[in-house]
């Protein structure tokens, strides 16, 4: 969905950021804004050019009194949310910012990280945008979050993991409106009412919305009283849907416009098969969507986390571990997360620790098992752990090896069914690549319009166009010969494929350089820049590469002539012209014609039979006198004979008696 809406702005400022300078690098990527605002205005960011103390101290100085959003995370990495949450803050803290970069300016601050904010900053389609993504935020991703956290915890309330698409239908239903009318994400009834169903249902869910938008408070800039908090996401909320603050007020057509292209993003994603989201769409019958999920399923879903942040912690604290001894081992390290996560050695200090909410579980965390055990039992555990811990680490050196191996047997298996894939793609690509060396190529863009007219169906002409231009995107491995045979459930005519072939296909030719052989699509090492002198053991391991690729194209060879003797294919029929020859130009014509013959064991049998064309004996009958070639005929064959060249029996794909074609061997 920011794909989407970045992609949309900037077309629409396509212009504007044309004229401004490269070296600004300004944008619409929501991502880059972020990562750039926390450079700048960050406590955290680590960077020498940042203001982040600075812009701190000035608002102890100028605002003590004004509250300050609390800046994304984005430069220490990525995730699928940042770009929506990270948004309220620079939206909220923009005007502050405004003022702070213009006061640096004025004092001879000029960098380029300034200016670009500045740019960004002033624009009302960027302030659009990021209101629409704040919006997104309190809206969906902040009860999305909250339900996924605690779904384990909801079973009372009927509601476990099965139940989640719900969620997601409610939010398919909302979004759909809002890609019709953009006004709707604007209104406060309907986005934050999207999930009222749910937050009706579940108790604490609902206390979690009470709490988020009306009862949390935070600390002004410059005051640590407890009467001097605000409500920073009701402040939020209010600024976002009844703003009287002059840019977000300016925002309102624009941002209506960026609504829809996320609702119809929304739509379009949720559908997307390659997405989970497929399965659990009520809308096109998902698999585990609530169609489908029966009620058992629901009721063994209760109790069930719908989150890995037990897998993701052990993962955290392994990386620190990792971090903070690098050369320890693995197994050593994950112990470290997995004793924390099963609290083995706590020993309630959390509990210690004061300002804490009443009631967070966090604090009702109980004595570690370790610290429950007798001391007796405390001393016989850490020396059997000792006595144990040779084999335990063969144990899993031996679990390592085994995963390694099979890793290794996956990307062997991986690589032969390339190998396999790639032969089959060049038993393709050998008749196309041969076929561009035959007649049946249309060379000339006057040879494809007069072909292409001489066609009488629509089937036809659609088959032949997209022959030609397989035969120089596979057979010649011309990528910029592609084009898609459909776009958007809309089949291209043969019309419109034609003006590819003529404008952008054929002309490739006197682009391109027509390989010496068909193109082999397989796994192989790229072409490199080299550095001194190449050693001669670089030269043997590339060497290497290459046999392979002769032994792929010696066995897709081997493989055609195979099928073609067993009766799977024909190359000469693939080379022949699409249709006959004009009867008045078929003198010296060499032909080849299919005649029925009796073989050893009394069957009749097909056979061809090579000649030229004499004589054109009737134009009007298609009659023909033809002088056959010695080394064809039998003792009794007649050297030369009359035929009737039928249109119908032209170059056929299964041999029958009376077809003709070009004689090409």
């Amino acid at each position: 969905m920011i794909d989407r809406l970045d992609k949309y702005l900037t077309d629409e400022l396509r212009a504007d950021l044309e004229e401004i300078h490269f070296s600004l690098r300004v944008g619409t990527e929501i991502t880059d804004i972020l990562r750039a605002i926390e450079k700048y205005f960050g406590l955290t960011a680590n960077y020498a050019k940042g203001k982040g103390s600075m812009f701190q101290d000035y608002m102890k100085r100028y605002h003590p009194m004004a509250y300050l959003y609390p800046v994304a995370r984005a430069c220490g990495g990525s995730r699928q949310d940042i770009g929506v949450e990270g948004a309220i803050a620079v939206l909220m803290n923009l005007p502050h910012y405004l003022e702070f970069l213009i006061w640096r300016m004025q004092c001879g601050g000029n960098g380029i990280l300034e200016r670009k904010l500045y740019t960004i900053l002033r624009s009302v389609e960027m302030v659009a945008l990021l209101r629409v993504l704040s919006i997104l935020h309190i809206s969906i991703c902040m009860p999305l979050r909250w339900l996924a956290g605690n779904c384990g915890n909801l079973s009372e309330y009927g509601f476990g993991v099965a139940d989640m698409p719900v969620a997601l239908d409610l939010l398919d239903e909302a979004m759909g409106k809002v890609a019709v009318d953009g006004d709707l994400l604007l209104d406060e009834d309907f986005m934050m009412g999207i999930f009222s169903p749910l937050v009706n249902k579940i108790t604490p869910f609902e206390q979690y919305v009470t709490h988020m938008f009306e009862e949390k408070r935070s600390f002004l800039v410059g005051s640590r009283a407890d009467d001097d908090k605000i409500f920073p996401f009701e402040f939020v909320k209010n600024e976002l849907f009844y703003s009287t603050r002059k840019d977000i007020v300016q925002t309102q057509p624009f941002a209506a416009l960026l609504s829809v292209e996320s609702g119809l993003e929304f739509q379009v994603q949720f559908r997307c098969k390659k997405k989970a989201t497929a399965k659990y769409l009520i809308a096109i019958n998902g698999e585990k969507s609530m169609a489908r999920v029966t009620l058992a399923e629901r009721v063994a879903g209760r109790g069930i986390d719908a989150t890995n942040s037990i897998s993701e912690s052990l993962h955290a604290s392994s990386t620190h571990g990792l971090k903070v001894g690098s050369t320890i081992r693995l197994d050593h390290c994950a112990a470290e997360g997995q004793t924390r996560a099963n609290n083995d050695f706590g020993r309630q200090h959390l509990s210690l620790v004061s300002g804490r909410q009443a009631g967070n579980n966090v604090n009702n965390k109980p004595m570690g098992t370790f610290h429950l055990l007798p001391p007796e039992l405390q001393k016989t555990a850490i020396m059997a752990s000792k006595e144990n811990a040779k084999s335990n680490r063969k144990n899993f050196d031996t679990a390592l090896e085994r995963q390694f191996k099979k890793r290794r047997m996956k990307e062997e298996i991986m690589l032969r069914k390339q190998y396999a894939n790639a032969t089959e793609e060049y038993v393709v690509a050998i008749y196309f690549y041969e076929q561009y060396h035959s007649p049946r190529c249309w060379k000339s863009v006057e040879e494809a319009r007069s072909t292409y007219a001489r066609l009488t169906s629509e089937t036809a002409r659609l088959a032949a166009v997209k022959e030609q231009i397989l035969i120089r995107y596979l057979g010649l491995g011309w990528v910029q010969a592609h084009h898609a045979w459909s776009e958007n459930g809309n089949t291209f005519t043969a019309r419109r494929l034609l003006k590819h072939l003529v404008e952008v296909v054929i002309p490739l030719a006197e682009e391109l350089d027509v390989p010496q052989e068909p193109p082999v699509n397989v796994p192989k090492i790229p072409e490199m820049k080299v550095l001194g002198t190449v050693s001669e053991l670089g030269e043997d391991a590339k060497k290497l590469s290459d046999d392979k690729l002769l032994e792929l194209r010696k066995n897709g060879n081997d493989l055609r002539d195979q099928r073609e003797d067993n009766g799977d294919g024909d190359q000469w029929y693939e080379k022949n012209k699409i249709l006959p020859p004009e009867i008045s130009d078929a003198k010296d014509f060499r032909i080849e014609m299919l005649f029925a013959y009796n073989g050893d064991d009394g069957t009749q049998c097909l056979g061809w039979y090579q000649g030229t064309v004499q004589k054109v004996i009737n134009e009007k009958t298609l009659r023909v006198r033809i002088l056959w070639d010695e080394e064809c005929l039998g003792e009794n064959d007649v050297r030369t004979s009359d035929h009737k060249l039928v249109k119908g029996n032209w170059n056929p794909k299964t041999a029958k008696k009376g077809g003709w074609r070009q004689n090409l061997s």
